[in-house]
């Protein structure tokens, strides 16, 4: 049946038409955008972070940065850790030693993103700065929490680890052994990785490269 019969268009007052139609849209676009939303965040020296959820469902998110030497140290599409952290979440702190050990490893590759309350930053940020002073944390600018919107607990540690597409590979919760997230990280790099360690090895005298395929012998002797 045509939209026209159903409104039986010949007896509705034009006005009235054109407020039907506008409903119409209205609601079209209310139901492509629900799965939608938009948190804004701070950093250090004014870095403004947008994290985007483009579906609920599987919490697929979309990172945008205004420097793009803050987090994001490549003009490529970087893997990205997320991690959430406050004062009352006593896993969240205790995690918070091997996020610091996976940034220094992995910086160069992967963005690691670590939000807390807007009330908690500045105690946070000065007991982190006295371990990594390079490490910041994020606060929202406004009273939106990205936690509560994906249903996940604040009072349990929450790290979630996203591809390059800003897709959910995995997520950890409650307190998850170092070795268990550097695994599924360096599952995401791996050719980065072995990239590198090519052009380290290209990079190498004969001397040094003789010495590191002598290595494995020595040790078996």
């Amino acid at each position: 049946m045509k939209i026209a019969q159903i409104l039986n268009i010949g007896h509705i007052a034009p006005s009235l038409m054109g407020l039907l139609l506008i409903a119409m849209l209205g609601a079209c676009s209310d139901e492509g955008d629900r799965d939608k939303d938009v948190f804004g965040f701070e950093g250090n020296k004014d870095e403004i972070l947008s994290i985007e959820v483009t579906n609920t469902q599987n919490e697929s998110l979309r990172f945008k940065t205004n420097q793009t030497q803050s987090i994001f140290k490549s003009e490529t599409q970087r893997p990205t850790l997320l991690f959430f952290i406050s004062k009352d979440c006593i896993q969240c702190q205790n995690e918070l030693l091997h996020i610091l050990d996976l940034y220094n490893k992995y910086q160069e590759f992967i963005s690691i993103i670590a939000i807390s309350p807007k009330d908690d930053i500045a105690h946070l940020q000065q007991e982190i700065d006295t371990l990594n002073p390079q490490f910041k944390l994020y606060a929202p600018t406004d009273n939106k929490n990205l936690l509560n919107f994906l249903n996940k607990d604040d009072k349990q540690s929450y790290i979630a680890l996203y591809d390059t597409q800003g897709e959910k590979v995995i997520d950890y919760v409650g307190l998850v052994p170092e070795e268990m997230i550097e695994l599924d990280i360096r599952y995401q790099i791996q050719d980065q990785l072995d990239a590198k360690a090519q052009s380290e090895m290209q990079n190498l005298t004969p001397q040094e490269q003789e010495d590191m395929e002598n290595i494995p012998t020595q040790e078996a002797q």
